[in-house]
């Protein structure tokens, strides 16, 4: 559970950085659109990485649940909260990104 528990906060930062990119994106837009551009692709990066990050939790969930492991249902869940505050975290992230494409 300890391990789960470092890739989530590995997510959760990958998510918060996606998130202050994005954010910096749409406010230099205008003034500053050479730099708001990097701000950007930086934001999808670090999504990119997040979702890696996500995936690697799943595959961990799923083989303490192939191998039985007795605590593979409080991992499940734990692990689903965090794939949730991450998803509405990535809907923060895709507003500010459409705010920088629009």
């Amino acid at each position: 559970m300890h391990e789960l528990m470092e890739i989530a906060k590995f997510l959760r930062k990958e998510m918060d950085m996606a998130e202050s990119y994005a954010y910096e994106a749409a406010k230099h837009k205008a003034e500053m659109p050479e730099l708001a551009h990097h701000y950007y692709k930086g934001a999808l990066e670090h999504l990119v990485i997040a979702d890696m990050i996500r995936e690697g939790g799943h595959r961990m969930v799923d083989e303490h649940r192939r191998m039985e492991h007795e605590d593979h249902a409080k991992m499940h869940d734990v692990w689903a909260f965090e794939c949730e505050m991450a998803a509405m975290q990535r809907e923060c992230v895709q507003r500010k990104l459409d705010m920088y494409k629009g």
